[in-house]
């Protein structure tokens, strides 16, 4: 009988550690979008600060010409009455909401965005237009971080972009902000 408390509590602690070592280990996330005859998007992600294999989510985005009796109009809404989604606690939930996020914004870490591609419109004057809104934009990043490489397609109309980005967190450190989120909905009221 002690032997298998033993064992027990021996699993107990090694479970225990796993979830402290892949809380305090930084997690890394990367999305990709491609344009062209398919559009992809695909995302990975990596734990234990990146050690452990990918979890790859790719697939390609479906438009509505390529299955034409999938997609249809959904029919307009009637306007619902006035609904209580649970009540007092909800509201606060909803209203900590931007708050909790902007914290939580702050603790992921952008390890690059990348977007690259050719873009042009159909009026070569519309594609200047728009190019020389973007010029200052594009040379004024020096970061190393943040690259934008789009080329003008004067030829015609044409949107071929390839964007990354790359993120990384640590879980624990998002801990606090939801935390705070969820005591200031279903915490105790004075």
């Amino acid at each position: 009988m002690a032997t298998v408390f033993a064992v027990l509590l021996w699993a107990l602690a090694t479970a225990i550690g796993l979830m402290i070592v892949v809380l305090v280990l930084p997690v890394h996330f990367s999305l990709r979008l491609a344009s062209g005859a398919p559009v992809t998007a695909g995302a990975e992600i990596r734990l234990l600060a990146g050690l452990a294999p990918p979890i790859r989510i790719k697939r390609p985005c479906r438009s509505p010409e390529s299955e034409p009796g999938r997609w249809h109009r959904r029919p307009k809404r009637r306007p619902a009455r006035a609904r209580k989604y649970g009540g007092a606690a909800a509201g606060r939930l909803v209203k900590a909401a931007p708050r909790a996020l902007g914290r939580m914004i702050r603790k992921v870490h952008v390890e690059r965005i990348e977007i690259d591609g050719d873009l042009g419109f159909g009026d070569p004057a519309d594609t200047g237009e728009v190019f020389g809104w973007l010029m200052p934009l594009i040379h004024a990043l020096p970061s190393r971080r943040v690259r934008l490489d789009l080329r003008p397609d004067f030829a015609g109309a044409r949107v071929d972009l390839r964007a990354e980005a790359a993120f990384s967190f640590i879980p624990a450190a998002l801990l606090p902000p939801l935390a705070a989120l969820f005591w200031t909905a279903f915490g105790v009221r004075r």
